[in-house]
């Protein structure tokens, strides 16, 4: 009866009822007064702060007994510095101390897939390759455990017995100073297509020992493109190419002393070569180009003499011809027959035409 006509007396002077948790932090100001669980109209909720001490904590997870929030970063750190030295240490592992595929010396770069040491040029290369290869900085990244004991079981030397087992003795590997063309070339051969691997089944006219094709050769005086046919011979070590068959090579050089790089620029064609060698104490460069890039052996030729003995270069299709598709056709008229290619539009049919045209009204030398 006594709570009924306090709570009564308290909602009509406007009083509001506070909850439970709160009525043990009220505080009021001096000469006010109001019953418990109620505070004045108007007036703010105080609530006390607890006190300030030593043993105050947040709530949270309790810690082991010794141990500090910190401990786990130092733990890292702790790996961090004890895997840079054990990377360390597999650099001075015979193998590891150059590029695995360009021979540059003190590596700062790894393959954590392949479990070699590479150069930062190489790496560039091995990143655009992430189905084959992922790389990681020696001293910029972190290095996990597992990885460590990858790089322990593996190494450049494993690597290279795994992936250049069948490489062939006239197939120029690069080196540090070579173009970036040249060394992407070998690492993709390498490791995307595994070309040199012992398990691998070459089709490759390299694994009969010896490579013939026909390569377009710039004359030393004349600067005209002519096309002649090159030899690689493993068995005997050497390159030959021949102007004129019954006299036999123009020239013997050895892979030994033969270079080869890219001179799209230099040639003006997009699969343009430069081989240097030396001979009798002179450097010597051969300037050679194939239309594909990809296969330098004859998909079928057709031989092109001078105008004055038959030879004519037409536009269109010969009569009776038809395709299915239109495009723009080239007949090239020989003594013996007519030949016919397709081009993709006007523009390269153009091209081809003037080109042949030039051949054509060039007088036949070696």
């Amino acid at each position: 009866m006594i709570e009924t006509s306090v709570s009564a007396r308290c909602k009509q002077r406007g009083w509001k009822r506070c909850s439970r948790a709160a009525r043990s932090s009220l505080r009021f100001p001096t000469g006010t007064r109001s019953p418990a669980g109620y505070r004045l109209p108007g007036r703010p909720l105080r609530v006390r702060r607890p006190p300030r001490s030593s043993s105050f904590r947040l709530p949270g997870p309790s810690l082991p007994p010794g141990s500090t929030r910190r401990a786990p970063r130092r733990a890292a750190v702790m790996d961090r510095d004890r895997n840079k030295t054990l990377l360390q240490e597999l650099l001075k592992v015979a193998g590891n101390g150059r590029c695995a595929d360009c021979g540059e010396p003190d590596p700062e770069w790894a393959s954590y897939k392949l479990g070699i040491f590479i150069c930062l040029m190489c790496s560039g290369i091995h990143r655009n390759l992430p189905q084959v290869s992922r790389v990681k900085s020696l001293w910029l990244d972190f290095w996990e455990n597992d990885l460590i004991e990858f790089m322990k079981k593996h190494g450049n030397l494993c690597a290279k017995a795994k992936y250049e087992a069948k490489v062939p003795p006239y197939y120029y590997i690069p080196q540090s100073c070579d173009c970036l063309v040249l060394r992407e070339q070998w690492i993709r051969a390498k490791y995307e297509r595994e070309e040199f691997v012992a398990t691998r089944v070459c089709q490759d006219p390299c694994s009969a020992g010896s490579r013939e094709g026909f390569l377009w050769k710039r004359g030393r005086e004349s600067k005209q493109f002519k096309q002649r046919r090159f030899l690689l011979s493993a068995r005997e070590g050497v390159m030959k190419y021949y102007t004129k068959e019954p006299k036999g090579p123009k020239a013997v050089i050895s892979i030994e002393k033969l270079n080869v790089m890219f001179q799209a620029e230099k040639i003006h064609h997009a699969h343009g070569l430069q081989i240097t060698y030396k001979t009798d104490g002179q450097t010597r460069n051969l300037f050679v180009y194939h239309e594909s890039g990809k296969d330098a052996f004859p998909q079928g030729q057709v031989f092109i003499g001078r105008r004055v003995e038959g030879y004519e270069v037409r536009a269109g299709l010969p009569q009776g011809i038809s395709v299915k598709k239109r495009k723009s056709g080239i007949t090239m008229v020989t003594p013996m027959r007519e030949f016919l290619f397709l081009c993709e539009n006007d523009r390269e049919q153009r091209e081809w035409i003037d080109a042949l045209n030039g051949v054509i009204a060039q007088p036949l030398s070696g």
